[in-house]
């Protein structure tokens, strides 16, 4: 549709410069749309592979578990632990645009909780696990972003639990040897 509005624009065409105007509006909103929907099913996926219901031959399932299964994303994860932490030893910021996006006195006692976390994604560890970490960090209702100590608490030990119970499973998937 751009295409032809581009062509009706430079031949100028009566109403070429509308159109063109219209096929981009059209476009950008459906791109957003896009995104919105893309957003909504790496959600689902991620909630459906931390629960363990991940298994189905679904592309946008398979896709997923691949990405949490790379030591790339899993370095990127881990990262974004410690870049949590580091955040926790600077001075709080005066200017509320530069505050971080969570609650410091929330997350300052898991610190060592985040830390060892970020080495198991480093070291390997289940799918499952990545999967409950990286909705710990990008899902705005997660309780890292609360008020509450509890469930913040109960959400490390989960994705603690899981990268550690998972560990020799996932070993072996990667290394080939399926027991």
């Amino acid at each position: 549709m751009l295409a032809v509005a581009a062509f009706g624009l430079g031949a100028l065409v009566y109403g070429g410069r509308p159109l063109l105007v219209a096929g981009g509006l059209v476009e950008l909103a459906l791109c957003i749309r896009w995104l919105v929907i893309r957003g909504s099913v790496r959600d689902v996926c991620l909630a459906m592979i931390s629960r363990g219901e991940g298994q189905a031959r679904v592309e946008s399932l398979v896709r997923a578990r691949v990405r949490l299964d790379s030591p790339r994303h899993r370095d990127m994860l881990a990262s974004s632990l410690e870049a949590v932490i580091r955040i926790l030893d600077q001075r709080p910021a005066r200017v509320a645009a530069s505050r971080p996006l969570f609650r410091p006195w929330v997350v300052r006692p898991f610190a060592p909780e985040l830390r060892a976390i970020a080495e198991l994604l480093r070291s390997g560890g289940g799918v499952r696990g990545v999967a409950v970490v990286e909705r710990l960090l990008t899902s705005g209702e997660s309780p890292l972003y609360g008020r509450d100590l509890e469930p913040l608490r109960i959400e490390l030990r989960r994705a603690r639990y899981l990268l550690e119970a998972d560990w020799p499973a996932a070993l072996s998937t990667r290394s080939g040897l399926r027991g």
